[in-house]
């Protein structure tokens, strides 16, 4: 008797010997300059109606994670491990997201002189900031500023926030000046684990560089052991928490 024919639309079985696929670029997966340059027509085609503006770069924005997420799976099933493929979904998340700000501050909310206080660091931070990403993880960025939040960069923090929700994207965020997120870091062990794993998207890069400088000194410096006793400490109440 012939085996059944596995379903058409359920993942294929590796089969012994197949050969796994090879390493990929992410500029074969998503090209981020053609993005780039469609979501600039979108601007300017549709400039005297910001509602179908925005309705064609979302549009734009989630075919290309569309894109990124088919070709993950298709490797998947040829082979790919799981590592491989959670970097190449991180990088085609990173794709996206540097594609909508640029949108956000170029065609939206355009500061042609932007101020100390309206500089602006968006961080990739836990898992995602470690450049892995499953497929249904929440996408946890940090938006970190110099000093007290502006009209500015509130304003372009609500549209990039609402359009990820809008694509379907799960989203843990935080906006905080540097200070706090030392002062947090401090009270907080998994506010530290989270920010340790940081990793500077796009943004003002001398932002992140100075929360970078002070987190090491200030955060991290001679504190190892404390941080491994913190760490154990939280591992016992949440499996003390798990049991209850």
């Amino acid at each position: 008797m012939l085996d059944a024919e596995p379903a058409p639309d359920q993942p294929q079985p590796v089969r012994s010997g197949q050969p796994k696929p090879g390493p990929w670029r992410i500029a074969d997966i998503v090209d981020g300059r053609k993005l780039r340059i469609q979501l600039t027509a979108a601007a300017l085609d549709n400039g005297s109606d910001p509602v179908a503006q925005r309705k064609r770069a979302l549009d734009l924005i989630h075919a290309a994670l569309f894109r990124g997420r088919m070709i993950a799976q298709e490797r998947l099933e040829e082979g790919a491990d799981g590592l491989d493929t959670a970097g190449l979904l991180s990088a085609v998340m990173d794709e996206a997201l540097s594609a909508l700000y640029d949108f956000t501050v170029v065609h939206i909310f355009r500061a042609h002189n932007p101020t100390e206080a309206e500089r602006m660091a968006v961080v990739a931070v836990g898992g995602y900031g470690r450049g892995v990403l499953a497929p249904s993880s929440d996408v946890d960025i940090l938006f970190v500023r110099n000093y007290k939040q502006t009209a500015w960069a509130e304003s372009v923090i609500e549209y990039m926030l609402y359009a990820l929700w809008d694509i379907g994207l799960k989203v843990g965020h935080s906006f905080r000046t540097i200070d706090e997120c030392v002062k947090l870091s401090k009270e907080d062990v998994t506010i530290r684990t989270s920010i340790l794993d940081k990793r500077f998207l796009f943004g003002d890069r001398a932002v992140y560089e100075n929360l970078d400088e002070r987190f090491q000194k200030d955060v991290i410096a001679g504190r190892g052991a404390e941080f491994v006793a913190a760490k154990l400490q939280e591992r016992d109440q949440r499996h003390a928490h798990e049991g209850d």
